[in-house]
């Protein structure tokens, strides 16, 4: 009887799994994630900093100006601004680093704004960590085009929708390129931020500095 059951409740769980639109998970991410306020937001502004146990990788500051397209960039003594409306040939390294690290900060807005990308929802999983399970999606971006083609990410998230762990699969591997938690949430004009990500055995970590959001 005990086994019946436990056979009934997967049956029941996958059949629930499948029922669920992935567009529907991906709306409520983005919302949780203050998608509703974005369209407020005049300027975002941060450091982004990539770090390992023995020394400081990346930092580089930017100011984004969502209304206008206007983009101000700063690493060390280097300082650029252009217009992501009017790309010139001698931006185009820039905007790499500005859609890298925008998409850490960002990335569950680009569930709605990001067009051609596959969703699918794959119900409660274990997290690569060991920790968990969570619900997961998986984001796959198309063959062609744009900054990541064929890439695929799968973000773990909790009861109220915000992301808790993510993997990234280049080329849609089955094995993760990498992955990282989604921790140290803040508020900032009504959109919720992850400021810290860290690698498995805190072998790196990503972090933003001087954070502000202006509406």
């Amino acid at each position: 009887m005990v086994k019946f059951s436990a056979i009934l409740a997967s049956i029941c769980f996958f059949f629930w799994s499948c029922s669920v639109p992935p567009e529907s998970v991906a709306k409520k991410i983005f919302a949780a994630h203050g998608g509703a306020d974005f369209e407020k937001i005049q300027e975002i502004g941060f450091t982004f900093v990539v770090s390992t146990p023995e020394k400081e990788l990346v930092r580089r500051s930017w100011i984004w100006f969502p209304k206008t397209a206007e983009v101000r960039f700063t690493e060390g003594e280097k300082e650029i601004r252009y217009d992501r409306n009017r790309l010139q040939e001698s931006d185009q390294e820039t905007e790499g680093k500005f859609i890298n690290d925008s998409y850490w900060l960002l990335f569950p807005f680009h569930l709605v704004w990001d067009k051609g990308v596959s969703l699918s929802y794959d119900g409660a999983q274990p997290k690569p960590d060991g920790s968990g399970p969570l619900r997961r999606l998986s984001v796959k971006y198309p063959a062609e085009g744009g900054f990541t083609p064929g890439d695929m990410y799968k973000l773990y998230y909790d009861s109220e929708y915000r992301i808790r762990y993510w993997t990234y699969h280049k080329s849609a591997s089955e094995e993760p390129t990498r992955g990282t938690t989604w921790e140290g949430y803040s508020v900032f004009s009504g959109i919720p931020l992850s400021l810290q990500r860290k690698g498995p055995a805190g072998a790196f970590q990503i972090r933003f500095e001087n954070v502000s959001v202006k509406p």
